[in-house]
């Protein structure tokens, strides 16, 4: 799985300039889930949202951050109507941009994107097909998603597997699931630990932090897995009294280690 040249450029200047300001907390991703629940629990640097914003509000709320990544997800972020305004937006503020779906929407709202060099679409694949339809509660959605990466393909947008562990995730499954992604030509895939409020007492223990570095080892490209790394822990919640950036923006908390573990450049 290749790379993108222009995000490992810009990943690799905000590290630098987080090295020669000597600022660990300025963030090198944003998470950013427009459909989210106003009262639900607040990521890391997030401030407190009341109903849902507008898009100039959002874009207005991004320009605090200089992140050079934003991801959207959260519940499904295709049942946005202007998400493809808000995605076209944050990229023309030279962001890289990463649209999480299931991909039931996608075939039905895709004309509204451009095929951007900046822009990817992040398709959940939690497991092969049996797996992956139970956790999405319903038959036929694995083989949504996968129709949505040929539709994706097909008009010429960069594409990502994104899958979130559970407690039940079997990490041979993941291999065979990424020798299924790489038969469809992904461009890359980020594997976190689910945020689904049953598990996480299972995903923080220490076996399932080694499962999870297991599960990682089988992304092809370390960069990948890097980046992998980085999203978990934009999506860390952050304590109540912490103060906030941006509205609507969780930024990506980092103690030193988590900026130079692996140097200035990426690995």
């Amino acid at each position: 799985m290749r790379f993108p040249l222009r995000l490992t450029a810009d990943l690799t200047l905000g590290l630098a300039r987080q090295a020669l300001r000597g600022n660990a907390r300025r963030p090198l991703i944003f998470r950013f889930a427009p459909m989210e629940e106003p009262d639900r629990p607040l990521l890391a640097g997030e401030k407190p949202r009341h109903g849902q914003e507008s898009v100039s509000g959002m874009l207005a709320g991004l320009e605090e951050c200089a992140a050079p990544v934003v991801w959207i997800g959260g519940p499904e972020p295709l049942g946005h109507p202007e998400i493809a305004r808000l995605t076209r937006g944050i990229v023309e503020r030279r962001r890289h941009v990463f649209l999480q779906t299931d991909g039931d929407l996608l075939r039905r709202r895709i004309h509204e994107f451009q095929p951007l060099p900046r822009f990817f679409l992040a398709v959940e694949f939690n497991g092969l097909e049996e797996s992956h339809d139970l956790r999405a509660g319903r038959k036929g959605a694995f083989h949504t998603a996968v129709e949505a990466i040929r539709t994706a393909k097909l008009s010429g947008f960069h594409t990502c597997a994104y899958t979130a562990m559970d407690a039940n995730t079997r990490v041979h499954e993941l291999q065979r699931l990424g020798e299924y992604l790489q038969a469809l030509k992904m461009d890359g895939w980020v594997i976190l630990p689910s945020s689904d409020p049953a598990s996480p007492a299972a995903c923080k223990r220490e076996a399932a932090r080694h499962k999870l570095r297991d599960a990682r080892r089988l992304i092809r490209g370390r960069r990948w897995r890097w980046l992998s790394e980085r999203l978990e822990a934009a999506a860390t919640p952050r304590p109540a009294a912490e103060p906030t950036p941006a509205p609507g923006l969780a930024s990506e908390p980092q103690s030193e280690r988590d900026i130079y573990d692996e140097g200035v450049q990426l690995p």
